[in-house]
């Protein structure tokens, strides 16, 4: 029982420190740009998971043939990243669901949706603001939406059909 409790107060630790260190600060970045949404917290998860090991890691020694890491040497340092990454992915949804239940995403819901609907008030194309150079498909153009310019005459238009 002494080595599970020294084996739970190690792992608790080091989580806690991936959550403050490295989570916390992910999470208000994002919250102040109005990304919370589960994708971002499962990803960034995944990240503060993999990060430091891939870190911690790296200088370790890893099979190299003439300067160069070969294929088992990079599957031996990727397969840890995804372990520990998946750890950290599902502590990302964890904090998702915990965020739902305290009803904090609602606030940066309500951003999301509005900077959408902006987003898709600029991008409108009924009104393009852009001016393009459309004198080779003016006569397409006019033949379409029925009208014609002040410089053609409906005779110009009936000799062309």
């Amino acid at each position: 029982m002494k080595d599970f409790a020294i084996a739970f107060a190690f792992t608790f630790a080091i989580a806690l420190g991936h959550a403050v260190l490295l989570g916390l600060p992910l999470f208000l970045v994002f919250r102040s740009k109005g990304w919370i949404n589960v994708m971002s917290c499962v990803v960034s998860g995944f990240a503060v998971g993999a990060l430091p090991a891939g870190v911690l890691t790296w200088p370790m020694q890893h099979p190299i043939v003439n300067g160069v890491i070969t294929a088992a040497g990079w599957v031996n340092y990727v397969k840890p990243l995804i372990y520990f990454g998946s750890f950290g992915a599902l502590g990302g949804f964890a904090f998702w669901v915990a965020l739902i239940s305290a009803g904090t995403v609602g606030k940066a819901a309500a951003v999301v949706v509005r900077v959408i609907r902006e987003l898709t008030k600029s991008f409108d194309m009924s009104h393009p603001t852009d001016q393009i150079d459309n004198s080779r498909t003016k006569q397409l153009q006019m033949e379409h939406d029925g009208k014609m310019s002040s410089d053609q005459s409906q005779s110009d238009v009936d000799d062309r059909v």
